[in-house]
């Protein structure tokens, strides 16, 4: 499912990265190896995939948004072990039984679970794992300022909602929370919200009031031409034989 199709370079601008912390934990306490083969599934333009082929791990970068996934190859030529599917999550066309971790940010919950968590247990070796994040925005100055902005212009989804039920039952997941503070000029700010699968994309007739009123908002709570943004890094660990389908 496309939900954010058109949006690529603002995606690519404006999404939060994931924090260092995170990956040290992923490589420190919870015990990944550099060995280990990641499907990044659902992986935009890289955010996810750069810190492990940093590490040195094989990464499967799949993607349905083309658009996004000409970004990562772009970004990411001079890695071997980089590898990029453009396929849907439900149907990856990995080999059977080859990945050791599975790693999906936001993307998860759009996946049709009926078919997605069938294809993730068919690829992952006996007793993989599965990694779930979300990145959520926490209590910020502009808060309440912004949310009028996207309540005033919100469009439509597709036909389909987002699934936010908890991925793996009560009792078979660990959870990893992360804090942490992202600076952002106007430009990332802008592209933030534009990246939003609900905003108005370019070419349509709201695109500019709404970037204009989002420009409104940086300039009543910038200081020196940045903003800094709190944010909350969210993450489910846990077997994918253990994820709940529906």
């Amino acid at each position: 499912m496309k939900s954010h199709s058109g949006k690529a370079k603002n995606y690519d601008i404006g999404r939060a990265e994931y924090p260092t912390e995170f990956f040290d934990f992923l490589y420190g306490e919870f015990g990944i190896k550099t060995t280990d083969v990641i499907a990044d599934i659902g992986c935009g333009t890289g955010r996810v995939t750069k810190h492990f082929l940093e590490r040195g791990n094989k990464v499967l970068a799949i993607e349905y948004d083309a658009d996004m996934l000409k970004i990562a190859d772009h970004k990411f030529t001079e890695y071997p072990n980089y590898i990029s599917i453009c396929t849907p999550a439900e149907d990856t066309t990995v080999e059977t039984g080859t990945v050791d971790y599975i790693i999906c940010g936001t993307s998860y919950c759009w996946f049709d679970r009926t078919r997605a968590v069938p294809e993730f247990r068919r690829i992952s070796r006996d007793n993989g794992n599965v990694l779930i994040t979300h990145i959520y925005v926490g209590i910020n100055d502009y808060e309440e300022d912004i949310e009028k902005v996207n309540e005033k212009y919100r469009q439509p989804v597709l036909s389909a909602k987002p699934n936010m039920s908890p991925p793996f039952p009560v009792g078979k997941f660990t959870e990893k929370n992360v804090e942490y503070t992202e600076s952002g000029s106007y430009s990332k700010f802008l592209n933030t919200w534009l990246s939003m699968s609900f905003a108005p994309a370019e070419g349509h007739a709201l695109y500019k009031p709404f970037c204009d009123e989002v420009s409104a908002v940086f300039k009543k709570y910038e200081t020196g031409g940045i903003i800094k943004t709190l944010l909350r890094l969210h993450c489910f660990i846990g077997k994918a034989e253990d994820l709940i389908i529906l």
